[in-house]
């Protein structure tokens, strides 16, 4: 099943939405840089998944049970 993916500078836990979105294509630029973003997957409002990622270092918060099967 594919999940919407939507990207972004971060994920604000307060305010539940994306701060600063952005496209697919600047998602990539970014990760070619090393700089740091986040992917939000499932919905923009309630994610399954909350991902923060740069080059060095993938980190992962999530929002309900995390299960990476079939996403990565």
């Amino acid at each position: 099943m594919k999940k919407d993916i939507f990207y972004c500078e971060q994920w604000s836990y307060g305010y539940k939405e994306l701060h600063k979105p952005f496209s697919e294509k600047q998602a990539e630029e970014k990760h070619i840089k090393g700089e740091l973003y986040t992917a939000v997957i499932g919905s923009v409002t309630q994610p399954e998944y909350v991902i923060t990622l740069r080059e060095e270092v993938v980190f992962f918060r999530y929002i309900f049970s995390i299960n990476l099967e079939g996403i990565i």
